[in-house]
């Protein structure tokens, strides 16, 4: 195949997924809150309300002084039966912007506490992280939450 670049399409595209590997190499997992009591956040009186009040887990101060993203969500204390729909948002309070959807679900045989896997975008350093809950229910549930993320 003379004068075919087939050679560098390869050598470029396992130059390109390199990058993107070593991109992706990442610190230990870290746990927020990691030494104190869980964030509580509460739904409004609606069901499915999408943008109950947003409360905030992780204030700039408390964010990785490094890139990081969310890879876990642990959940626990799912104050009643039903459907929830944690939503995560990043940014300062009125200035949020949504970067992950999590499903939880508790019932009379079963509830979903515990870690529950989260793929966020990488976030900026200092970034405040917050979360809004809607739920089946038009009760005020809750659901307590930590978050599991690596540094990069």
């Amino acid at each position: 195949m003379s004068g075919s670049n087939r050679g560098n399409v390869f050598d470029n595209y396992i130059k390109d997924t390199l990058g993107i590997l070593e991109d992706h190499v990442h610190k230990g997992t870290q746990l927020y809150p990691e030494i104190s009591d869980p964030v509580t956040i509460t739904a409004v009186n609606t069901a499915y309300n999408p943008l109950t009040s947003i409360s905030e887990i992780m204030s700039t101060g408390d964010a990785p002084g490094a890139l990081f993203d969310i890879h876990w969500a642990v959940i626990s204390n799912i104050s009643a039966n039903g459907d929830y729909i944690l939503r995560l948002f990043e940014g300062e309070a009125a200035s949020e912007v949504e970067i992950a959807t999590i499903s939880i679900v508790r019932n009379a045989v079963q509830s979903q506490e515990g870690s529950i896997p989260v793929q966020t975008r990488l976030i900026a350093a200092g970034t405040r992280i917050s979360g809004a809950l809607s739920s089946s229910n038009v009760a005020g549930n809750s659901i307590d939450v930590k978050l599991m993320l690596h540094e990069y």
